[in-house]
């Protein structure tokens, strides 16, 4: 049966597709399986967009295909035994735009993450520049921005898809040449 959960359902199906190199581009293309980085998935030639394109060109045929995997609901709105009319129309609305509009608003929400964090990294690089390392206190505080900017800079290369460990690098220069490359994806 297919529940209030079909377009999580309907969703996995295309990803599974485009792993197989089942799922088609706008231009006929095949849609590549997911790519690894996450700074791969977003942007005008990120993955999304073609999936994106794919959904809203392909969806009609894809959405019909999907449902007919299931059987359809022989009685009532309380019959629980197949599709119910209700939710193959739902599905069908979703197929089209909803896919694109749930890519784009994810694309939104990680571009503003990205963005949070590298504020943040050159904020704690504003106050470190403004300490004193021969101070005692002062130097005790740069080490704690040095460890918060470590964890930022982890959690930015994390949204951007890049593997290593800032917890690896000892200077603020390593830091920041890392999330330079980071900032480069």
């Amino acid at each position: 049966m297919l529940r209030c959960d079909g377009s999580l359902q309907y969703t996995a199906h295309l990803l599974d597709r485009a792993a197989r190199g089942e799922l088609t581009t706008a231009d006929g293309e095949p849609l590549m399986p997911v790519p690894r980085l996450s700074s791969a998935l977003f942007g005008t030639t990120g993955w999304c967009q073609d999936l994106s394109e794919a959904t809203l060109t392909h969806g009609a045929r894809l959405v019909e295909e999907f449902l007919a995997l299931f059987p359809q609901a022989p009685g009532g709105p309380d019959d629980d035994r197949g599709v119910s009319a209700h939710a193959a129309d739902e599905l069908r609305v979703n197929a089209t735009g909803g896919i694109a509009r749930a890519l784009q608003e994810a694309e939104e929400e990680w571009t503003v993450r990205r963005e949070e964090l590298r504020r943040r990294i050159a904020a704690i690089d504003t106050a470190m520049d403004g300490l004193l390392a021969e101070d005692r206190e002062q130097g005790a505080e740069r080490r704690e921005l040095l460890a918060e900017r470590r964890a930022t800079g982890e959690l930015l290369r994390c949204a951007l898809g890049v593997r290593g460990s800032a917890s690896s690098q000892t200077s603020r220069g390593d830091a920041s040449s890392a999330v330079r490359r980071a900032d480069a994806q």
